[in-house]
């Protein structure tokens, strides 16, 4: 993991740690305007947004709206930990 990028999630854990962190992670990339995700599908995975920016939509009525857009260091993803598992929103 990029030794420079603040994030919450991970300060403070011990090196041991965040070395199993990266063995289990992949680092992933996406073009502008890709959705990672649809809500009501099975969440399995979070992200680290690491580059770039995330936004997470509500769809209503034909439309979407930007609830809240996401930068290097924030994460993505919490349905994961939380019955029922599935997304509760879009990311794009």
């Amino acid at each position: 993991m990029d030794s420079g990028m603040k994030c919450a999630l991970l300060a403070g854990l011990p090196n041991q740690t965040l070395d199993l962190m990266s063995t289990l992670s992949t680092l992933t990339s996406y073009e502008a305007q890709t959705v990672l995700f649809h809500e009501g599908e099975p969440a399995t995975v979070f992200y680290i947004v690491m580059r770039g920016a995330v936004d997470v939509e509500a769809n209503g009525f034909g439309s979407r709206t930007v609830l809240q857009n996401l930068g290097r260091g924030d994460v993505l993803g919490w349905s994961w930990l939380f019955e029922p598992y599935a997304w509760q929103f879009d990311a794009r």
